[in-house]
């Protein structure tokens, strides 16, 4: 009754912006303070973005997606998703902050330092992909054929859809643990 219906949609919408080519564009402007900060690609900002705005499992949705379509390498793909996964705003400053903490400002508090903390997991991460690495400073990979917008709603509900079934079954199995 909760979890369908705030992340469903998170999940859709990822699987729409990478699916419609906005990952490539957002890429395009990210290359340069991915490449610094994570030794990643330019499209790897929206797994980060969407992750730290819609939560778990959207980070882990998009980075699946991104590298599905080449964007990401297997070893990118598995560094990226160390790190733009975590809980959403929402879940950590309402239901932890405010519900368990007694305090919105707590969970502000804690939102902030589990995206900073995540920030200088991606970096630290980073360093050994880093090691006598040139990166070139413009985006390095051409655009991937975007989807027209009913293929890409089909394919991005049934990924969700996926996605959902398994969200589900971890939830209602850690739940009867």
């Amino acid at each position: 009754t909760s979890v369908i219906p705030a992340v469903f949609p998170c999940a859709v919408l990822s699987g729409l912006i990478v699916r419609l080519g906005g990952a490539d564009k957002l890429g395009r402007l990210a290359e340069r303070p991915m490449r610094l900060l994570f030794a990643l690609p330019g499209e790897a900002f929206c797994a980060i973005f969407l992750g730290f705005l819609c939560g778990f499992p959207v980070g882990a949705k998009t980075c699946t997606e991104l590298f599905d379509r080449g964007s990401l390498s297997r070893e990118e793909a598995e560094r990226l998703l160390a790190f733009s996964s975590l809980a959403s705003p929402a879940f950590v400053i309402n239901a932890v902050g405010k519900g368990m903490l007694g305090s919105t400002k707590a969970g502000i508090i804690l939102f902030t330092a589990l995206v900073l903390i995540s920030l200088v997991s991606g970096t630290l991460l980073s360093l050994p992909a880093r090691k006598g690495h040139k990166y070139p400073p413009t985006f390095a990979r051409p655009a991937k054929e975007c989807e027209s917008f009913s293929e890409a709603l089909i394919g991005s509900v049934n990924s969700a859809a996926d996605a959902m079934v398994r969200l589900c079954a971890f939830s209602a199995f850690f739940s009867a643990i």
